[in-house]
């Protein structure tokens, strides 16, 4: 969990010195989950200070995330670019292996009893992309009595191939998500998806908390020999 590019707070008159000090410490030393546990405390308890004074029940703290070195500006939710820009080689090496598909709800519970590795598949259509997401089930949950599974596994990336951000990105990796996926029969999967989220009127974190259902998919549990 992070904090958002841009963090504005609101102060009450009670300011806390041990608030102060340990805000100040963390944005000195760059931890910013310390900083963002400070905050939410500070929160909690009305309180806030920054830097060498404290502020007053009127004032704003805005809280940015910066590049290293600083002179490059804030850091961004997401940052895409060139290959050639920040290597000098880059290469992709794919490594292949054999498996079955598991055809069944049983035969995917009892692979599931025994250990064995596992990899989900979803395929879809989407307007004139065809979508393939294959990743290693890291999460199942399985119940032999009732016979049925669910996948509960991620991050993994997910394309948002809408004509909204489709027109938004500059690049074609920019409509990607990250998301956790799931899915317990062959014909639809729910993903949610990480995005900006409010946990008060003032603060926004990164969080998964945006719902995806896609229906029409191709879902396939598959079992690595």
């Amino acid at each position: 969990m992070s904090l958002a590019k841009s963090t504005t707070l609101r102060t009450s008159p009670s300011v806390h010195r041990e608030s102060k000090r340990m805000l100040r410490s963390a944005i000195k030393r760059r931890d910013y989950m310390l900083l963002f546990l400070v905050i939410l405390w500070a929160t909690s308890a009305s309180v806030v200070a920054a830097e060498d004074y404290v502020l007053g029940p009127d004032d704003v703290l805005t809280v940015t995330v910066m590049r290293h070195p600083e002179s490059l500006g804030l850091q961004p939710l997401r940052q895409s670019d060139l290959v050639k820009s920040a290597w000098s080689d880059f290469r992709l090496d794919l490594c292949t292996t054999s498996g079955k598909v598991l055809d069944s709800t049983e035969s995917i519970v009892q692979a599931t009893l025994e250990d064995h590795q596992l990899l989900a598949q979803t395929d879809y259509d989407d307007g004139d992309f065809h979508v393939c997401i294959q990743h290693p089930v890291k999460t199942i949950n399985v119940n032999e009595r009732d016979n049925i599974y669910q996948t509960d596994t991620g991050p993994i990336i997910l394309p948002d191939l809408s004509p909204q951000r489709l027109a938004q990105a500059q690049r074609r990796i920019e409509v990607f998500d990250l998301a956790f996926s799931a899915f317990n029969c062959p014909e639809w999967a729910e993903f949610v998806i990480c995005v900006p989220t409010a946990v008060s009127e003032q603060i926004s974190v990164d969080h998964y908390s945006k719902f995806r259902r896609i229906d029409n998919t191709r879902n396939a549990i598959i079992q690595i020999d």
